[in-house]
């Protein structure tokens, strides 16, 4: 505020309107309280406190900060930020020293809203976690671009420019002199690279707990990828980078220019790694490049999850074998769009191959209309739906699920090409090897339409945990419908056209009665049988006969007369008659019923239940080997103990 002076009594009408001037003048060179200009603010003073009342939170970089706010500006205070060493953030002025020495503490680092503008790499180290705020917006741009990247950091974004000034391979860049990069993290950054031919992130030999999620890659040069991963010339061990984790990130190259000639995202012997959700333009729908949007090369156990490719005169994705085996790649539920020559390229070389790529659940959104491409390709699966592709002289072993055969071109060896129509022909056979990496489950599939369609399941090694399945109308006398078989010890499951499921060891028996088996007769003699009417025996193999039932099934008489058989080991005999009536034990050479089986018997009836033997047959626990059931609803269990020989026990009394 200007300082107001006077001095003397005012005591004329012009003299006292020229002193309201002088106050005047002060004020507005101070504020307006009301919001007028040129100093507008619409705020109370406070000017006996010197607080200025209702300030909002902080919108720029030079905006003042109220105490309160510090907090939810800085994410947590205690994290370094380039402001710490002087940058501006304000896309103009140069930030390049600030950030350079902010990214040489490592630990967590904290990068504010923001335009921060860098003319030479920043270089990180291990160790290191980046987080900004929000990465911005990807291809959708607000109206107003470029001047919405200023307004985009108003609303939290932490944007890295590299204009056309920058000098350098990458913006951000990690590398060790003489070993890996491991545990560092970038999140929530833009990088906005227009004018620029720089990558945006490098990082040489990461090594376990790499992380970069929730960036947007835009407007990246002709020469650029927004993420590039490979190997350390310093490192003499090896050029693998490896335990790596890309999730929710957008990268494009610049919609001026169809020149690129580098894939959006760039990958050189990486193992161990999950993409997850990442969208990989090309460029632009309207300006597509000669690029890819992914390439793998030389990468082994990779999984991608969710991710879209899209708008390239190439194909989408470029899966490449050069200096060692590419192989244990998996694309699930990737997007393909408006790539001129295909959806997926998988090149080998004669000597090293592609094994092992599985492209499972893709969508081709139109114009899309080819799919895959490959050659030096061994062991893979293609899903080319309604569209083309093609296998090259040099692939074999590989499966293509298509909806109309004649669009997929196989000019390899070996290789199944299998149509949703046409899967049930009986001339058609498909043969199809689907390989994981060794002494890993992965399934060789076998099928036709006619008497011996089967699946095979085996590992890598073709000898540990291999099984099949096998649907013959033949095998069994026509009885087999469905098998499982361990095909090194013979033991199968067998679902049988009658409705019989049976589990048999190498040797084990038949049983027409059986309902279900389960059967190892290379060592205990017994199995378990269930028969038709729901009992469950436990069998002796060499003796049928000879079985152990424990069954829940009653057995109901109304006559007057039962004689225990076989069918009533571990059942309960309900006589129900108003009149007397007798449950008599047979000697064995009329039905010989197991040792220790118990029979009990229920007098559910009015009239009296007698309990008698055979002659020949000794019972024990009463006088004269008979007894009676001493009154209505209750009972008596026989037990047998040896040959001929029962014990009864229980309401009994005893018959003279």
């Amino acid at each position: 505020m200007a300082r107001y002076l006077t001095t003397g009594t005012k005591s004329t009408i012009g003299a006292i309107n020229t002193e309201l001037e002088k106050i005047a003048v002060s004020q507005e060179d101070f504020l307006s309280r009301i919001g007028e200009e040129p100093n507008q603010m619409e705020a109370d003073l406070d000017m006996n406190s010197n607080d200025i009342l209702n300030l909002p939170f902080p919108r720029f970089p030079t905006s003042p900060v109220r105490l309160q706010d510090v907090g939810s500006i800085t994410g947590a205070s205690q994290y370094p930020t380039p402001q710490d060493f002087g940058a501006i953030g304000d896309g103009v002025t140069d930030d390049t020293l600030a950030l350079q020495e902010w990214a040489s503490v490592g630990g967590h680092l904290y990068l504010p809203r923001g335009l921060y503008k860098i003319i030479a790499p920043i270089r990180f180290y291990s160790a290191t976690t980046v987080f900004g705020e929000s990465a911005g917006s990807g291809t959708f741009n607000l109206p107003d671009y470029p001047t919405s990247l200023a307004t985009e950091a108003q609303l939290g974004a932490s944007i890295i420019l590299c204009g056309a000034d920058f000098v350098g391979d990458a913006a951000f860049f990690a590398k060790d002199d003489t070993a890996a990069i491991f545990s560092l993290n970038f999140t929530d950054i833009k990088f906005q690279m227009e004018g620029s031919d720089c990558h945006a992130i490098r990082i040489y030999k990461g090594y376990d707990g790499i992380y970069i999620g929730h960036i947007n890659f835009c407007e990246l040069g002709d020469n650029a990828s927004a993420i590039k991963l490979n190997g350390n010339p310093d490192d003499g061990l090896n050029d693998i980078s490896q335990t790596i984790l890309i999730e929710h990130c957008m990268g494009i190259h610049s919609r001026n220019s169809t020149g690129a000639v580098v894939p959006t995202f760039d990958f050189d012997q990486c193992q161990e790694m999950t993409i997850v959700g990442v969208k990989a333009f090309a460029g632009y729908q309207a300006s597509r490049p000669s690029c890819y949007g992914i390439q793998l090369n030389d990468c082994r156990g990779v999984n991608l999850v969710g991710c879209s490719v899209a708008h390239s005169l190439l194909q989408g994705i470029n899966i490449t074998a050069t200096t060692r085996v590419s192989t244990g790649i998996t694309l699930t539920g990737t997007t393909y769009e408006n790539c001129a020559l295909g959806s997926l390229r998988v090149l080998g070389t004669a000597s090293f191959t592609c094994g092992n790529v599985f492209d499972i659940n893709p969508r081709y959104q139109s114009p899309q209309s080819i799919t895959f491409d490959a050659e030096y390709a061994s062991g893979c699966s293609f899903n080319a739906g309604a569209f083309t592709g093609t296998l090259g002289a040099n692939s074999s072993q590989n499966l293509v699920i298509c909806q109309r055969q004649v669009n997929v071109t196989d000019n390899g060896a070996n290789n199944e090409v299998v149509s949703f129509k046409n899967a049930l022909d009986a001339e058609k056979i498909f043969n199809v090897a689907l390989r994981s990496t060794q002494y890993m489950m992965a399934p060789v599939l076998y099928a036709r339409a006619n008497s011996t369609p089967n699946t095979q399941y085996q590992a890598g090694d073709t000898q540990e945990h291999t099984y099949r399945t096998a649907l013959n109308a033949s095998t069994g006398g026509g009885n087999l419908g469905f098998s499982l078989q361990h095909t090194q010890t013979g033991s199968t499951m067998e679902h049988q056209t009658a409705g019989h499921l049976r589990l048999t060891g190498a040797t084990g028996a038949g049983d027409a009665h059986t309902r279900l088996v389960l059967d190892d007769s290379a060592g205990d003699p017994w199995r378990i049988r269930v028969d038709d009417s729901g009992n469950v025996y436990s069998v002796e193999n060499a003796d049928l006969t000879n079985f152990k039932r424990n069954a829940d099934i009653p057995d109901s008489q109304t006559g007057v007369f039962k004689e225990v058989g076989l069918a009533n080991q571990g059942q309960t005999i309900w006589m129900d008659n108003a009149a007397a009536n007798t449950v008599a034990i047979a000697i064995d050479s009329t039905t010989n019923i197991p040792v220790d089986t118990k029979v009990m018997v229920m007098q559910e009836g009015a009239g009296t239940t007698t309990l008698s033997v055979a002659s020949g047959v000794t019972l024990n626990g009463v006088n004269n080997g008979s007894c009676t059931i001493s009154a209505q609803y209750t009972g008596a269990t026989f037990v047998k103990r040896a040959t001929n020989t029962w014990v009864v026990s229980g309401n009994i009394s005893a018959v003279s």
